[in-house]
């Protein structure tokens, strides 16, 4: 299973990472193994007990003791962002309900409620960590909707000059990624985790022009209308 961590304050910095099918690794684990490889990357230390992690940017908290593998899927993205204290919580918690009332986006178990953070994680073994593969994130593209295709440019200065075998492209019914290997020594990716409609993976397909990559989107129902690339949330999900 393979999955990509994010983070996007300070130096923004995606990570992927491969677990094995059966592991028992827990997201404290996956935290700390962030902050070992966002460290030798970029030379930047980021304190573990002030981050958290969730699976959207604006999502609750994991416990660092909780286990991966039954909260997420092959391919899913993961958020690690500061740690929000039991002060800040409740003044954000408050402010949101009394704007937003049954629509605020924040959960608590009960009013006034504070935030508790997590213990901090233990240290695992190198042995008992998945072996880590890092990726800049591409976010120059753009996307037209056409009869049966959505065709999506992402651009790239070079990637013309790459061997086939090193850009490469994954679909599936609501998502796509593209992954770009060994570009002047960094790797990067481009990916879309909800599709503003369905689309048929068997059709979809790449072609690698000189400084882009244009990715043909099959669409599942012809009389889709995409009015954007990434689907939008509606209230309540």
């Amino acid at each position: 299973m393979k999955l990509f961590l994010h983070y996007e304050q300070q130096q923004p910095f995606t990570l992927k990472v491969e677990l094995p099918d059966d592991n028992k690794t827990t997201f404290g684990d996956l935290k700390n193994q962030f902050v070992e490889t966002y460290r030798a990357k970029l030379g930047i230390k980021l304190p573990a007990q002030s981050l958290a992690m969730s699976l959207t940017r604006r999502g609750r908290t994991i416990q660092d003791r909780s286990l991966v593998a039954p909260r997420v899927t092959d391919g899913e993205d993961i958020f690690v962002k500061a740690q929000v204290s039991g002060t800040d919580a409740d003044n954000a918690l408050r402010a949101n309900q009394s704007k937003r009332g049954d629509m605020s986006y924040y959960y608590a178990h009960r009013p006034g409620a504070a935030f508790v953070p997590a213990e901090p994680p233990k240290m695992v073994a190198k042995a008992e960590t998945s072996r880590a593969e890092t990726f800049h994130t591409l976010g120059s593209y753009s996307y037209e909707d056409a009869d049966q295709f959505v065709s999506v440019s992402v651009s790239l200065d070079g990637v013309g000059s790459l061997p086939a075998d090193q850009v490469t492209t994954s679909f599936a019914s609501t998502s796509f990624e593209l992954l770009i290997r060994n570009h002047n020594g960094k790797n990067y990716r481009f990916a879309v985790p909800r599709l503003h409609a369905a689309i048929v993976p068997s059709e979809c397909s790449h072609r690698v022009r000189p400084n882009r990559v244009i990715v043909k989107l099959k669409k599942e129902k012809k009389e889709d209308h995409w009015f954007d690339l990434m689907k939008k949330k509606a209230i309540g999900e």
